[in-house]
């Protein structure tokens, strides 16, 4: 992914884009190595829609990533994001970043 976007913005730390849908919504789900936070933002259903999710700043919930008593390493991902929907209203998402910790969370639609 393009790292230079927009003029002051750097998204090189932003890792493990999940595309998904809650509710009938597109969201994106994404961790970012430079804050340690696990990001959930309006989004787009592929790739092609990041650069504009992400220039937005559609920002629905987000999480610090800081459970340093689960710290793990993880061979080659500083940082990395999962997300597995239940159904059409439920979605569990995952974020880690190496030798901080892993979080999980599961998010309901309104």
């Amino acid at each position: 992914i393009e790292q230079t976007w927009a003029e002051g913005v750097d998204y090189s730390g932003c890792h493990g884009f999940n595309f998904f849908k809650l509710g009938g919504k597109d969201y994106i789900a994404y961790t970012n190595l430079a804050n340690k936070t696990l990001y959930v933002i309006k989004g787009a259903a592929s790739a092609e829609g990041v650069k504009a999710a992400l220039e937005a700043k559609d920002v629905v919930w987000s999480a610090a990533i800081n459970a340093s008593t689960n710290g793990c390493g993880s061979g080659n991902s500083g940082a990395d994001c999962a997300v597995r929907v239940i159904d059409d209203n439920n979605v569990y998402v995952a974020g880690h970043i190496q030798n901080v910790g892993v979080v999980v969370y599961k998010l309901s639609a309104e």
